[in-house]
């Protein structure tokens, strides 16, 4: 008895997207990976336009987390054009990724790591520790602190990391600081990385 072969299924909108994406090969896998665990818990192949972008953001950012990277969830969502879609990071992230920790060292380690592979010349390592320990300094409960330590309660975790971050760079790290491949690694305009970064050495210097 003869069988007629299988066809493979039509691509959906959303596994078209993700794969549309100028993403390492690793993370588009990783990504339609987590996309068909979503479509089977949620018994659904296809996602309506505002929820079919926060599915494609949480896609991405798991992708991400399964290869051992914690990524900044506003890179991700700028990275990918979604602005417009005015995602609720929090509440996506709460429902697909609730067990992942978002932290300082995290996106640090996320965005040096982006910024040596395109310089390919700097100790990940040596630097990434070297800046954890200048924001661990001035994070300290300390008299000399304390304006870091209010700006650092009224910022978002990104702005913060990257205004501290820039500042190290540009100011006490003894490496030539390319402001041009940060600005490329962060994904941000350099006027938006400045004013992070003056922002932060205003209370750093007062």
């Amino acid at each position: 008895m003869a069988y007629l072969p299988v066809k493979p299924h039509k691509k959906t909108a959303t596994e078209e997207k993700l794969l549309s994406y100028n993403l390492p090969q690793n993370i588009k896998l990783q990504a339609l990976e987590v996309l068909g665990e979503i479509q089977r818990e949620e018994n659904t192949r296809t996602f309506k336009q505002k929820s079919k972008a926060s599915v494609i953001f949480a896609c991405v950012f798991l992708a991400y987390h399964r290869e051992g990277i914690t990524a900044d969830p506003k890179f991700i969502v700028k990275f990918l054009g979604l602005e417009k879609e005015k995602i609720n990071i929090d509440r996506t992230l709460n429902k697909y990724a609730k067990d992942v920790k978002i932290n300082i060292p995290a996106l640090t380690s996320f965005y040096v790591d982006r910024y040596i592979e395109m310089l390919g010349d700097l100790d990940r390592k040596e630097l990434i520790n070297e800046i954890l320990e200048f924001i661990n300094s001035c994070s300290e409960d300390t008299e000399d602190n304390v304006n870091v330590i209010r700006w650092m309660n009224t910022n978002y975790l990104t702005n913060i990391v990257i205004g501290i971050t820039t500042f190290y760079l540009d100011v006490i790290s003894k490496h030539d600081f390319k402001s041009k491949i940060w600005s490329e690694a962060c994904n941000l305009t350099t006027s938006c990385i400045n004013k992070y970064k003056n922002s932060f050495e205003e209370m750093y210097n007062m």
